[in-house]
């Protein structure tokens, strides 16, 4: 099978879609079992601590207890602010459903005009002339 067939067949069998019949007689039904064993394994999965421990050591082999953690904060601020909860759910998701996952970091960089009014006065919304 091509990638693209490879793709197809498991995304079917983990939605359940079912075949246009054949035959009028054909009887066509799904289960829905794929699915359910995909989220029953997804929500053990959730349930698991999987977070990295981190121990930095010095050029002597000597632990620092300080920057190991301090990465770790690190790790979970970076999470936290990239709301990464629900996008680590659809990852690990789509990772059960095809074996593999491509994830593609954008980003969006903006420039916004900084505009100053001229002059000492604030505007009160008056117009004059």
């Amino acid at each position: 099978m091509t990638y693209h067939q490879y793709w197809e067949t498991n995304e079917r069998g983990a939605n359940t879609i079912l075949q246009p019949k054949t035959n009028r007689e054909d009887s066509n039904f799904q289960s829905g079992t794929i699915r359910q064993k995909i989220l029953s394994l997804l929500a053990a999965l959730i349930n698991l601590d999987l977070s990295a421990d981190v121990h930095a050591y010095d050029e002597n082999e000597i632990e620092i207890n300080g920057l190991g953690d301090a990465i770790e904060d690190t790790f979970e601020k970076a999470e936290e602010m990239d709301n990464d909860d629900e996008k680590k759910i659809r990852r690990q998701y789509e990772l059960l459903k095809q074996g593999d996952v491509f994830v593609e970091t954008v980003w969006d960089e903006k420039f916004i005009k900084d505009k100053k009014l001229k002059g000492s006065k604030t505007f009160d919304g008056t117009i004059k002339e």
